[in-house]
């Protein structure tokens, strides 16, 4: 909690003397002393680099001028580490100097130490150490409210705010910490953070304002963190990292180019009174030697660290050396990269420009250049992007090399171009259409037409551009078209289809068919234009009038033949009739018996037909109670003896699907009137017919005798069990066969009728 060995320096000492002991005794902080050896304050890291962005020559500057950290002067050590972070809180500093009573200073006190002090005890949580211990700011917001909830301790390492003064800004935090320029645009991208999936990010980068009144570049990454009852997003988890460096990379090796020339010069008008030849030059070359290692060791951690691809050319074209980024873009080692030139990367169509912009800034033509190429992967793939060439000069001004600053845009050069892709397909689509296009404005008033519109109703486009829709409508339609049209502009509906009447130059009505629907901006989803595509349907209205009077013809002769396929079924089922009584043999008559039967299953079905309004499709509720009657009375059975019960709801069937099904339920029915109650004074069958979405179930079951148990129905020569097994596969139904309490036939099938082919395919 007590720093009691703390660097302390002499506020005469200049900032590159400071940075140097800081690094020599591994600290962040030191203290300062007067001449008088009284305290003046705590020179802090963040004191050196606003000294370095803001002080043209910050090296010589004495650290007295720069030390600007406020500071609380103690004489003894606080026992209780939270009181004394309040303290330090509400004192509005960061740092506590611990002296005796002869002002001899026993050690300091750090704010930031006495929070990880506080965390660590006691120990917690293996999340909660991940979170303080990470280098980014973690912060959840609370999008209702517009507030910071939590904030991890980085907040004041990177920002110097505490977390009391974080979370006590409330609905204000953006407001006081958010650059007004950013502001606008973090306040769109957090309503955008209400629409993201669980495991979605959105990113953006901003200046953040200091404790101390500079500004900071800070690059976020945001992610739902709580839910609604309704499933909105509540808060989000955002992930902040420090990005200053990285913005300001390219201006500080610039400026620090310039500051090194700058020195150079000083120095050298300095000494040039003392030797003009050779004590100016042994003095040049010391300074610029100290200045150039400290140049190139700053220069090193931004190259190593930057994001962004940057490597070093030779003037011959090859590599010297490349960082990181640059490697893990190309896929090469750096050892790879650094036997390959320039252009054995580049894709040859860009290796030409490239040399002729080199050459140019070679020879002092141009002193920068800025390209987009292409370059060639170690897979031998191809990225695009976007590069930014600059020289480096010695102090005599002699180029020594070339540095490359190369960012990756593949995704953003092909966001672009399937962009200009898709516009030029909807203008040829547009243009080309065989189908009439008009394109309305804002205004509701015609922006462009295309040629099959204006072939169709005569007009030329420069006829028809900004009038309004209502002069192609007929009057009578107008009413209905400009409605829907409003709603669509409203955005009550995103597209509507329409039948209506187009005026032609030439003064016909045109019927035709609308297919109206809006254009909207992809990114913010606002409309831009309504797109009518017009089809001419004059012919296919004429022929729905002509269509509907010979449906008229065919219905009538439909039922006429229904009509006397019936009257014939019944002439044959009485010559049956005629033919069964000339015989004394009772398996004849049986035989003819059963064919009468099955006949009039079918002539009932052409009845039903005859009688229905649809002439398709059937009532099969009413037609089962008819065919069980008719078979009841054809067998002699006394329904008092044997009961039919019937679990039936009114469903309509076509003719494909009810006439084998209805033959199916003849046999079934026969066979249990004839053999099912034999030995039995009373019985019972039952039939089902049910519908459950689109399958059909029909069960007929009895409580007689059942089937012989050694009897595999399935293999059974007897025509009426063939005829059911047959009539199943043309319903394509699967068919079962209960035992265990007389018998039971399931059937389920298809409600839609099968094809005429498959009917007739197993007869």
């Amino acid at each position: 909690m007590l720093n009691l060995q703390p660097v302390i320096l002499s506020s005469q000492i200049s900032v590159d003397q400071a940075i140097a002991q800081l690094h020599t005794h591994n600290q962040t902080y030191a203290v300062v002393i007067n001449p008088n050896a009284s305290i003046l304050g705590i020179l802090t890291q963040t004191d050196i680099l606003k000294a370095i962005a803001m002080l043209p020559h910050w090296q010589n500057q004495a650290i007295a001028s720069i030390t600007n950290t406020k500071i609380l002067l103690q004489t003894e050590v606080p026992k209780d580490p939270s009181s004394m972070l309040k303290l330090l809180e509400q004192k509005g500093v960061s740092y506590s100097i611990v002296i005796d009573s002869e002002q001899q200073i026993l050690g300091v006190i750090s704010a930031d130490h006495l929070a990880k002090y506080i965390s660590l005890s006691p120990k917690p949580c293996i999340c909660q150490r991940i979170i303080e211990t990470t280098p980014n700011i973690i912060s959840i917001y609370n999008l209702d409210i517009h507030a910071t909830s939590y904030v991890n301790f980085r907040v004041q390492t990177i920002l110097g705010y505490s977390l009391a003064q974080i979370i006590g800004m409330g609905a204000e935090v953006a407001v006081k910490l958010i650059h007004p320029h950013d502001l606008p645009r973090l306040n769109q991208h957090l309503e955008q953070c209400r629409s993201l999936a669980d495991g979605e990010t959105l990113e953006i980068e901003y200046q953040a304002k200091h404790l101390n009144g500079y500004w900071l570049w800070l690059h976020s990454r945001h992610t739902p963190f709580r839910r609604g009852e309704e499933g909105q997003v509540i808060e989000i988890l955002g992930i902040s990292q420090d990005i200053t460096a990285r913005k300001l990379a390219i201006t500080a090796m610039e400026q620090l180019n310039l500051d090194l020339e700058a020195q150079v010069s000083d120095r050298t008008k300095s000494l040039r009174y003392i030797n003009q030849e050779l004590l100016a030059e042994i003095s040049e070359r010391k300074l610029a030697t100290a200045a150039l290692r400290y140049s190139e060791d700053k220069f090193r951690h931004i190259f190593e660290d930057s994001p962004i691809g940057i490597n070093l050319v030779g003037l011959d074209g090859k590599y010297m050396q490349v960082n990181p980024a640059f490697c893990q873009m190309l896929g090469y080692e750096d050892s790879e990269l650094r036997k390959l030139s320039v252009f054995e990367v580049t894709h040859p169509p860009n290796i030409s420009a490239e040399k002729d912009l080199m050459s140019k800034i070679t020879r002092g033509v141009i002193n920068q250049y800025h390209l987009e190429k292409i370059y060639i992967t170690k897979e031998r793939q191809l990225i695009r992007t976007s590069q930014t060439t600059a020289t480096i000069r010695d102090a005599r001004d002699n180029i020594r090399f070339l540095i490359n600053m190369v960012e990756d845009i593949s995704d953003r050069f092909k966001a672009a171009e399937d962009l200009r892709r898709s516009e030029e397909r909807f203008r040829k689509i547009f243009e080309d259409s065989p189908i009439g296009m008009v394109l309305l404005g804002l205004d509701q008033k015609i922006v462009k037409t295309n040629k099959a519109l204006n072939q169709m109703l005569g007009y030329s486009e420069l006829d028809l551009v900004k009038q309004h829709l209502n002069a192609l409508t007929h009057p009578d339609d107008q009413e209905v078209t400009n409605r829907l049209t409003h709603y669509l502009y409203q955005g009550q509906i995103s597209s509507y289809q329409l039948e209506q009447r187009c005026l032609a130059k030439n003064g016909l009505n045109i019927w035709v068919k609308l297919n109206t629907s809006v254009v909207k901006d992809q990114e913010h989803q606002q409309l831009l234009h309504v797109l009518i595509m017009i089809q001419d349907i004059t012919r296919e209205k004429e022929s729905q009038k002509l269509i509907a009077h010979s449906l008229a013809e065919k219905e009538l002769l439909l039922q006429e033949i229904h009509h006397r396929v019936k009257n014939n079924l019944h002439v044959i089922a009485s010559l049956l009739e005629l033919q069964a009584r000339t015989s004394k043999d009772d398996y004849v008559i049986n035989l003819f018996s059963e064919s009468q039967n099955r006949i009039y299953s079918m002539a009932l079905i052409h009845e039903q037909l005859c009688l229905s309004p649809q002439f398709e499709h059937i009532d099969f509720s009413e037609y089962l109670q008819k065919l069980v009657s008719n078979l009841f009375a054809s067998y002699g059975v006394n329904p008092n003896l044997i009961q039919c019960v019937l679990e039936i709801k009114p469903i309509t069937i076509g003719f494909q699907t009810a006439l084998p099904c209805g033959l199916i339920l003849n046999e079934i029915v026969s066979n249990s009137l004839k053999y099912a109650f034999i030995g039995c004074d009373r019985g019972e069958i039952q039939i089902r017919f049910s519908q459950q979405a689109d399958i059909l179930n029909l069960v007929i079951s009895d409580n007689g005798v059942g089937l012989p148990p050694d009897l595999d129905w399935h293999r059974v020569n007897t025509l009426g069990l063939r005829l059911v097994k047959i009539l199943a596969r043309q319903l394509d139904a699967s068919i079962s066969l209960d035992r265990s309490n007389g018998t039971k036939f399931n059937l389920s099938f298809s409600a839609a009728s099968p094809s005429p082919k498959k009917l007739y395919a197993h007869t």
